[in-house]
């Protein structure tokens, strides 16, 4: 991204677009012309590029160039040089501090005199030269590193990478992005693993090929911005390598709101090579995988599942949990807001498994998100411990009726569990039709003690008898069975 000051966008009513550069002979010849300034200067120092550059981008404007383009490709030229403090005899920090100590004990250098008395005592009380004192304690200052390699790109690489960067900038600055592209299953699996990865808040849907993608955007959160919009627009050349996509986003610009509408033909402007794959919170999820399988509570752990279908949209949990005929899926949430945790347990609750969602309560992007929260929300403080999912998977695990059988001088006391109790049709839709509304836990113990062992057989057997589960967040607890209307 660039900085904000050299963003250039161009509005027509209510929409906005970064003002590209077209990939012409004029732009081109602005390029090239500093990208040669900086590989002459290669051997020289930071101070002698900078007068260089200064020369050049005077001439530009003076042919008419807008100066926050030349200022743009001058920032990202400045990405592409490696430099290093000159050799000195001693170090150049150490150098600095002394001259200044001394300085500011001899009083300061308001005259030659007095500067030359104080470099002559520090050189002596550092057991140097003069030359070589003032040598070091002028490479302490930037402009005197000497530059040892620069990365040259083409012209058009240059100019396709400064239209990339006006996009992200835009991007920095939005409240959504909408992306509807049409891609393959592994694409859509790769966008929406990068977007988890990215810890951004999505929404996702994906019908006849098209995946439709919405994303909270970092001007719509009151704290956390910067590090959220600078991963939003990570995902930006992941798009562009998309065959068919569009985006639309409402950006915040100029203390107004904005729509920027991109879509394909946008793409032969910007770089076409692959981003470098980054592995973001990857890490963190495979160090909380060894650790729950480590405390050893019986339950097997699947990283990155099947995907699941909510309603039309489409979900892929960091985690698949299984016990017995149990599953349970996990999601460690990212950036977060109360509103955009509560949107997302309600497209949730449309999958039949049960869901935990994990929150980092430092992650927060609103000073009331954790006394907002409601439900089986799992708020943890840093990194995600396996002790910390216990009490909700205690409520999951599947119910198990034990019985002691009588012991004998020769055979020690065990458990074994009781026959399942034969199920009774006619009990249980007796028990169902009389229901008007009550707790699903209560529902699901009267069922049990009439045989229905099964919980997925039980939600089953609720449905068909005109009834159904309003939940109220993740908790079991505080769901309730409620016969539906006809």
């Amino acid at each position: 991204m660039l900085p904000s000051n050299l963003l250039r966008v161009k509005r027509r009513g209510f929409k906005v677009l970064p003002r590209f550069a077209e990939l012409n002979y004029e732009n081109e010849y602005a390029a090239s012309l500093l990208i040669d300034t900086y590989q002459e200067h290669v051997g020289k120092t930071i101070g002698e590029l900078e007068d260089a550059i200064d020369d050049v981008e005077d001439e530009l404007e003076d042919l008419g160039y807008h100066p926050k383009f030349v200022r743009g490709l001058i920032e990202l030229l400045d990405r592409l040089i490696e430099a290093q403090k000159p050799e000195t005899k001693v170090p150049p920090d150490l150098a600095r501090r002394t001259v200044f100590a001394v300085s500011s004990q001899m009083g300061f250098a308001t005259t030659p005199e007095v500067k030359v008395k104080v470099f002559e005592e520090a050189a002596k009380r550092l057991n140097v030269s003069v030359h070589d004192l003032i040598k070091a304690f002028e490479a302490s200052y930037e402009d005197s590193e000497i530059i040892i390699s620069f990365n040259a790109p083409t012209p058009v690489d240059l100019l396709r990478q400064y239209n990339l960067s006006l996009t992200q900038t835009l991007t920095f600055k939005a409240m959504s992005m909408d992306l509807v592209a049409n891609m393959t299953g592994g694409e859509a699996k790769s966008i929406l693993r990068t977007v988890k990865m990215l810890g951004l808040m999505y929404m996702a849907e994906k019908s006849d090929g098209v995946l439709r993608l919405h994303i909270d955007g970092p001007a719509s959160l009151l704290v956390s911005t910067r590090r959220y919009g600078t991963r939003m627009a990570r995902l930006i050349p992941l798009v562009l390598r998309l065959r068919s996509w569009r985006i639309r986003a409402e950006v915040l610009y100029m203390k107004r709101r904005f729509l920027m509408e991109l879509d394909e033909r946008f793409s032969k402007l910007m770089p076409s090579k692959p981003p470098i794959e980054e592995t973001f919170d990857s890490m963190v999820e495979e160090d909380f995988m060894l650790r729950f399988q480590a405390l050893g509570l019986g339950w097997r752990i699947v990283r990155e599942p099947e995907p699941l279908m909510a309603g039309g949209s489409i979900f892929i949990p960091d985690f698949a949990l299984y016990k017995g005929d149990v599953k349970v899926y996990l999601e460690i949430v990212g950036f977060w807001t109360p509103e955009y945790i509560e949107r997302k347990m309600q497209k949730l609750l449309q999958v039949k498994e049960p869901m935990i969602i994990a929150v980092n309560k430092h992650m927060a992007c609103s000073k009331e998100s954790l006394e907002r929260l409601r439900g089986a929300v799992v708020v943890f403080d840093g990194k995600l411990r396996a002790s910390d999912l216990v009490p909700v998977l205690r409520r999951l695990e599947p119910v198990r009726v034990e019985a002691k059988q009588p012991t004998t001088p020769s055979s020690p006391e065990r458990l074994v569990e009781t026959p399942l109790v034969e199920v009774s049709l006619d009990e249980v839709s007796s028990y169902l039709s009389s229901i008007g509304e009550e707790p699903l836990e209560k529902v699901l113990s009267e069922l049990r003690a009439r045989g229905v062992s099964n919980e997925q057989e039980a939600y089953r057997l609720i449905r068909s008898h005109g009834l159904m589960v309003l939940w109220r967040g993740l908790d079991p607890s505080k769901a309730v069975v409620k016969r539906v209307k006809p």
